[in-house]
């Protein structure tokens, strides 16, 4: 009997390279991720199995867009961005 292939669909491939929707869920997993709490690079790579390359490119698209903030005095720890905060409220 001939079946048809499949595939997952949200499964990210460790070395090759990512389609428009594997990056989507990639970039949603990774915020899903510092929802728990702030993270840098190589602990988001070392927690989804991913090359720190492309885990440098989707947090540099995540800044970019403004949905992550970068801390650079502690370390580049990477934490979400709150719009909702304002400007006299402490840093978490």
């Amino acid at each position: 009997m001939g079946g048809t292939r499949r595939y997952e669909k949200n499964y990210v491939s460790s070395s090759g390279p990512l389609n428009r929707s594997q990056r989507q869920y990639t970039k949603e997993a990774i915020i899903k991720l510092l929802l728990l709490g702030p993270h840098d690079e190589e602990g988001i790579a070392e927690h989804f199995g991913l090359t720190k390359s492309v885990v440098k490119q989707l947090v540099k698209e995540l800044i970019d867009s403004g949905r992550i903030i970068c801390d650079k005095r502690k370390g580049g720890v990477l934490r979400l961005n709150n719009p909702l905060r304002k400007w006299w409220e402490k840093d978490p």
